[in-house]
């Protein structure tokens, strides 16, 4: 198991790598990420039963939910925090 810190590094790396010009990545395939580089990640580890409740526990991240065009389902998106100055 990755320590929180090493979380969160992975975490940022890989939302950087997979984010939209506005630096926006689909939350479930930064969840396919995480289990293909740490295939035995599990969020109960954590203490949370997802993802998002997990990343969100981070503080480091921010997540919204956008709907589709198409049937109106819900998706998440999430990204790095901006630094704070």
């Amino acid at each position: 198991m990755a320590s929180k810190k090493e979380l969160i590094q992975s975490l940022k790396t890989i939302i950087t790598e997979s984010s939209d010009e506005d630096g926006w990545a689909n939350l479930g395939e930064v969840g396919s990420r995480l289990n293909n580089r740490y295939p035995d990640f599990d969020t109960r580890n954590y203490g949370h039963s997802k993802l998002r409740p997990l990343i969100l526990s981070l503080n480091q991240f921010e997540i919204e939910a956008r709907r589709t065009s198409k049937n109106q389902n819900s998706h998440y998106v999430v990204r790095n925090k901006a630094k704070q100055r």
